[in-house]
């Protein structure tokens, strides 16, 4: 019988108005096999939580992993955010219910039996006024010294899955760069609204960015400030979504340029276009 998946909450603050779990996409994990810790986040009705980047106000929910040794955790996945525009200004954030997928890559040299994954998870949940809310959970996942664990079959985790951004490099003709204190995006007109939403990271702030529409593509143009003496000793990177449409269910892409690889965008007329 191949290993189970145990989920225990070990703590949580109540009135916080949202329920965070946890689950693991694959039944048991392999020698250097990656899996996702799914943290899913059940919000009260009329409230809101924020995304990595809340906006005009709030803030981020945040998650950290405390895997065992050997084991490594990757960069959370959010996905696409809502837009709220209100007195303090426009803010970025989740209503309903949000997953969170953090990748988990076990090491090649893999002791079966279970692995103990602590997972911690911080929101900030908002109506007329602002709640902070915790929870700290435990994920143990079954290991195998043999082979790759499979899927869960689980619609939910499927169905949140599909909210998630590609990478950019999958919207065909869509080239992203930086170039004079600038991020340039270039991307194939699809006949809706398409916006760049920033992720703030340390030493890289973002200014007002500038649309055109020509030829059957969108260039957008985004002002940088780059200062990697306050990045605290991290990659300096540029990073974020490309959104297109409205809706949360919309398509979206994840822009990521680590500084020291800029170069300059290509026109649309190189690309093809």
């Amino acid at each position: 019988m191949l290993p189970t998946l145990l989920i225990t909450a070990l703590a949580t603050l109540d009135g916080s108005h949202a329920e965070a779990a946890v689950t693991c996409d694959v039944g048991w994990v392999g020698p250097g096999q990656t899996c996702h810790a799914v943290v899913s986040l059940d919000i009260d009705d009329g409230w809101h939580l924020y995304w990595i980047n809340p906006g005009a106000s709030g803030a981020a929910t945040r998650i950290e992993i405390d895997a065992p040794d050997g084991w490594t955790v990757g960069e959370p996945r959010y996905p696409r955010p809502r837009t709220f525009t209100g007195p303090e200004g426009v803010t970025f954030g989740y209503v309903q219910q949000a997953a969170i997928f953090v990748p988990l890559t076990a090491p090649a040299e893999l002791t079966e039996g279970r692995a103990k994954i602590t997972v911690d998870v911080d929101w900030l949940a908002c109506r007329r006024l602002c709640v902070m809310g915790r929870k700290q959970m435990t994920l143990e996942v079954g290991t195998e010294v043999e082979g790759d664990g499979p899927p869960r079959r689980d619609l939910r985790i499927e169905r949140w899955r599909g909210l998630l951004p590609s990478p950019l490099a999958t919207l065909e003709g869509a080239v992203a760069s930086i170039s004079d204190d600038r991020l340039h995006i270039l991307a194939p007109d699809g006949g809706e609204t398409m916006e760049f939403l920033p992720i703030d990271r340390p030493g890289v702030r973002f200014g007002v960015e500038q649309r055109t529409a020509t030829g059957g593509w969108i260039e957008i143009r985004v002002p940088l400030d780059l200062a990697p003496e306050n990045a605290g000793g991290q990659e300096l990177v540029v990073e974020g979504l490309l959104i297109r449409g409205r809706k949360t269910t919309d398509p979206c892409w994840t822009i990521r340029i680590p500084v020291k690889e800029a170069v300059t965008p290509e026109s649309p007329e190189t690309e093809g276009a």
